[in-house]
């Protein structure tokens, strides 16, 4: 069985959030943009309002307003930081909910989910000696989260919420084992595996602005550091005083603290259960945090005895699941290609590394002919890195019957390579010319793409430009121990002052003494040189070769890893390998989105490819067998394109606004003025009813208590901090991207009489009024930046044609499904439906649902309903609501058609970010775009469709973003350009929200009037009135 199966407490959120599985979760939110809406909440939020969803949608509103706030507080404090991914909005999510129920009544959550665990053991039998979740387990809770993923950031947001809820919570005594007594923790400890992660959890801290300290400096000053974060490595802990002064007994913390482990399963056996026995004790009344990219790595290295408890420990902490499969699968980080051989000779060994010095050198050469463009992306200089199992003098594999060791060989390599010119470019051609004999089972030369740039290149010039251009020159290889840097050896060539290389080392006498005796090579001192290690990652660093080992996977961090020859590594360390592979596939891409440009928007350029993959050389080991197998084990996905199938013949002269080249509206300079949209915050609680029983929640309504208040208003004007209001301003505006708009400190008094709160509380809570202000002048400066950009690309935006082909700057109808099969039993069944044209585009149910739909500009569109668990699709399936839509039109047309002669009808589904975007501030991309084309006389009528419910467009759902934005739209149909060609332009929210749950009602309008001044129809109508009103026929 999986560990996926076992992950009882992350499948009972989802369950809970109304899906089955994280790939349902997944549907829309994860091409969402990032950030805050116009009313403060997220773009992810709408997207979990699903049939099933059993959580009040007022507490998941609160939930979401209180992650945002995290995200804007640790925006303010961190460059490196813009919003939360998607993954990391719902583990944050995840985190608010459990932390919630359980401080609001622990005895009912824990009834509640073993209810559902009883009622799941039924039906999946062997989940049925899983032991009940008793208190202690609500309190720990785990994060399985890719490395890259940005596990540091949870972690400090985690803090925030516990110390949050600890405060707030009706059962605070929840989180401290009972003790109602105390309402704090005695300490928030993070336990790390060793002194390099604790000091990059040391920096990591200082970026966020939050205090922390090693608990042994903590220990000297209890009181000067009583509210600090006290970070320790997991081996200082003991059960009692060693007497050496690097031990700390557990007992001296108590055992009411907060806990934070990263990666606190590395040891087996006696080993492992000491660590967790020291977890365990200094958490027992506290809260326990763990964060790991390696539980199902830790769980398959353990005995097989061992291997259901761990199951069960794990599967009931782990709350969030966003391991390397979905992390790679969603587009994350470099793409790999792995090459190993295995029990090599020294010229097998030698003709690898050949290969992984011209495959680093393409890599180099490309970031230095593109550096500008490089940059752009957020690629570093590549760095090439050597990893073994051990850099000690002890560290040997056997090559041949002699001793060699892991660092060894590699500077033999290197000195070979740089003295004998004749032999380097012996081997070099006969890698170019293919004849290498690294071959697959069918005898393909696995080199040939690593090497094709550089197959009609001569030998020499190669060789002579890589030693120039890596290496500084050519000659005798130097070796210098760098005396003001500890465990650091410094590479030259003999007459060069830059150094290009580094061997960072526990030991240096033995190597030193090793190399000496063994290879000739002596090791000099430098007694001036400082740490080159240090400022590895600093533009004008000289180091392209690092040589290290188990360093690179506890507490180095580095964005420039381009390629890895991993030495003797891999070999049962399935923890290691993942972490090891971590920090190679480690990428911040444009606009720091983490992601390869293959999986972003728009065009990119064809030479990024090389930069954006990790090339991984294995040597000596069985490294590719296992990592495959933990790949596997994880249930890391394969990929299968499949190109959608245009209209034939795809209809001429369909036109879509454009607008004109070279305009941007961040070329104009707004400056914010009163005259500005009315901005209504209301901040009362929304009491939920249900239809009776056990029924599902199904109205909300707003609390009638409370009063509403002009912030103009004396009383409430004197109250609130105007400088204050202006920087929240401020920082709102640089976070929204707002560059253009100017705001004048003195002009703050007059927006206020623009926005009005209702709330629930007194004017003396000056805080909470301080807070809603800032919420309400941000939301107004969203809505006026909205208004002011939808006014300025109306008068730039012009009728173009719709085109087929993917061009520069065009449109596109729809990148090739990227079909992602989680399970292998999948794969030849999935392989053999899109392989066939004709298959694939008629329409068809399970596995992979399809919807044929004639008037579609391309086939077919893959339907959410019914698609088998073990896919996920992107660009997203069809929603439920979206099916429903293109049906209904279908059969009105096909009914009513006769009746409409000279009409053609053509439908696309739109895209966000790729299709038809207009109005950037509102984030519009409508769902559908609907052309109606008449022959007698030539006119056409472009409709814009969004089926969408209003029942969350609070507080008044008929002047949200989306009406606002069609509105803009229909006015656009009134310029030149479009009456000129005959266009008129339209656009309707097709709801099927009741009347009575639509906020701020309809005040007995009409349908007729809806449509035609709110751009709102209720799909509930007549489907014979609605259907012809949009198409204006």
């Amino acid at each position: 069985m999986s560990l996926e199966q076992h992950l009882l407490r992350n499948r009972w959120l989802l369950h809970r959030f109304g899906v089955s599985n994280f790939t349902e979760l997944q549907s829309g939110i994860e091409s969402a943009p990032e950030g805050p809406r116009g009313d403060g909440h997220s773009h992810f939020l709408g997207h979990l309002d699903r049939a099933g969803l059993q959580i009040d949608w007022a507490k998941l509103e609160d939930y979401d307003r209180r992650v945002m706030d995290l995200e804007r507080e640790l925006a303010r404090v961190r460059g490196d930081f813009r919003a939360f991914k998607y993954f990391q909005y719902l583990a944050l999510l995840f985190s608010e909910l459990w932390l919630d129920e359980l401080t609001a009544d622990p005895a009912a959550m824990i009834t509640r989910i073993n209810h559902w665990l009883a009622a799941l053991s039924q039906q999946e039998p062997s989940l049925a000696s899983v032991p009940d979740f008793d208190a202690a387990d609500l309190r720990r809770l785990a994060f399985f989260m890719a490395t890259g993923s940005g596990k540091t950031l949870l972690m400090h947001a985690h803090i925030r919420q516990v110390q949050h809820y600890l405060k707030t919570g009706a059962h605070p005594e929840a989180l401290l084992g009972g003790n109602g007594g105390q309402a704090a923790f005695d300490n928030i400890l993070l336990i790390t595996p060793g002194p390099g992660l604790s000091a990059q959890h040391l920096r990591e801290f200082v970026d966020s602005h939050i205090p922390a300290v090693h608990l042994t400096e903590a220990l000297d000053d209890p009181y000067r550091y009583a509210d600090h974060v006290k970070v320790v490595e997991i081996h200082k802990l003991v059960e009692q005083a060693s007497g050496d002064g690097l031990s700390i007994p557990i007992e001296e913390l108590g055992a009411r603290n907060l806990v934070l482990v990263d990666e606190g399963h590395k040891g087996t056996g006696s080993e492992a259960q000491t660590w967790k026995n020291r977890q365990r004790a200094v958490s027992a009344n506290g809260v326990l945090l763990e964060y790991s990219a390696t539980f199902a790595q830790a769980i398959a290295a353990a005995r097989p005895k061992d291997r259901n408890d761990l199951f069960a420990e794990y599967g009931k902490a782990i709350l969030f699941d966003y391991s390397y499969r979905w992390f790679y699968g969603d587009g994350f980080g470099k793409d790999f290609r792995v090459l190993n051989i295995s029990k090599a000779t020294q010229d097998r060994a030698d003709d690898l590394l050949m290969a992984g010095l011209l495959v680093f050198y393409r890599q180099w050469h490309t970031w230095q002919q593109h550096p500008d463009e490089a940059h752009a992306y957020n690629i570093a200089a590549p760095l090439w890195v050597f990893v073994g199992s051990s850099v000690s003098a002890a560290a040997v594999f056997s090559a041949g019957g002699e001793k060699k060791s892991d660092v060894a060989n590699v500077v033999v390599f290197l000195k070979r390579f740089l003295a004998e010119r004749d032999w380097a470019v012996k081997v070099i051609d006969t890698l170019l010319k293919g004849e290498s004999l690294f071959v697959d089972g069918a005898g393909n030369d696995l080199l040939a793409d690593r090497l094709r740039p550089w197959k009609r290149r001569k030998s020499t010039g190669l060789y002579d430009e890589i030693c120039k251009q890596l290496f500084g020159g050519r000659g005798a290889l130097e070796l210098w121990a760098l005396k003001g840097a500890d465990g650091e050896l410094g590479l030259k060539v003999a007459g060069c002052e830059r150094w290009f290389g580094l061997i960072n080392i526990g030991d240096v006498s033995a190597l030193k003494k090793y190399l000496l005796e063994h290879d000739a090579i002596e090791v000099r001192d430098d007694q001036f040189t400082g740490s080159l290690f240090t400022d590895i990652e600093h533009p004008e660093s000289p180091v392209k070769l690092l040589i290290g080992a188990r360093k690179f996977t506890e507490g180095w961090s580095s964005w420039r890893v381009s390629s890895m020859g991993l030495l003797n590594m891999g070999k049962g360390e399935g923890s290691l390998v993942i972490q090891l592979f971590g920090r190679g596939v480690r990428l911040k891409g444009r606009d720091l989105s983490l992601k390869r440009s293959s999986h972003l928007d728009g065009t990119h350029p064809e030479w990024l490819e090389d930069l954006e993959r990790l090339e991984i050389f294995g040597w000596n080991g069985d490294y590719v067998a296992r990592f495959r197998a933990i790949l596997e084990d994880e249930g890391f996905a394969r990929t299968i394109e499949a190109p959608v199938i245009p209209m034939k013949p795809f209809p001429k002269g369909l036109y879509v606004p454009y607008p004109k080249t070279g305009y941007s509206t961040l070329a104009e300079t707004w400056r914010l003025t009163a005259d500005g949209p009315d901005i209504l915050i209301d901040r009362r609680p929304k009491v939920a009813a249900a239809a009776g029983g056990n029924a599902a929640l199904d109205v909300e309504t707003l609390a009638a208590t409370g009063s509403e208040y002009r912030l103009d208003q004396p009383e409430v004007k004197d109250l609130v901090d105007l400088q204050a209001l202006y920087l929240t301003v401020l920082d709102h505006k640089q976070r929204r991207g707002h560059d253009n708009l100017f705001i004048d400190k003195s002009g703050i008094p007059t927006l206020l009489e623009r926005c009005t709160l209702r709330v629930d509380y007194p004017l003396s809570e000056r805080s909470r009024l301080q807070t809603d202000a800032g919420l309400a002048l941000c939301t107004y400066v969203d809505r006026y930046v909205a208004r002011r950009e939808r006014q300025s690309e109306n008068a730039m935006l012009a009728p173009r044609k719709l085109s087929v082909e993917e061009a520069p700057g065009s449109y596109l109808l729809q990148p090739p499904y990227q079909i992602r099969i989680h399970e292998q039993k999948l794969e030849k069944q999935i392989q053999k439906i899109v392989s066939s044209r004709k298959q694939f585009e008629s329409a068809a149910g399970a596995p992979l649902p399809r919807l044929h739909i004639d008037l579609h500009l391309y086939h077919p569109l893959v339907n959410e309903a019914g698609l088998d668990e073990g896919l996920s699709i992107s660009p997203a399936p069809l929603k439920a609501s979206e099916a429903s839509l293109l049906e209904t039109l279908t059969k009105w047309w096909k009914d009513n058609h006769q009746h409409h002669s000279g009409v053609h009808l053509y439908v696309l589904r739109n895209l966000p970010r790729i299709g038809v975007g207009l109005y950037r501030q509102s984030g519009f991309y409508p769902d559908f775009i609907l052309w109606v084309k008449h022959s007698k006389p030539a006119r056409q009528r472009i409709v814009l469709l969004e089926p969408h419910g209003l029942h969350h467009e609070t507080p008044n759902a008929l002047q949200s973003d989306k009406v606002q934005a069609l509105a803009a739209f229909r006015e656009l149909g009134k310029s030149d350009g479009f009456v000129k060609k005959k266009i008129t332009l339209d656009g309707y929210i097709i709801s099927d929200t009741p009347v009575d749950q639509i906020p701020g009602g309809i005040d007995g309008k009409s349908k007729e009037k809806l449509a035609k001044e709110y751009a709102v129809i209720l799909a509930k109508s007549d489907q014979d009135w609605w259907v012809p009103a949009a198409l204006g026929l």
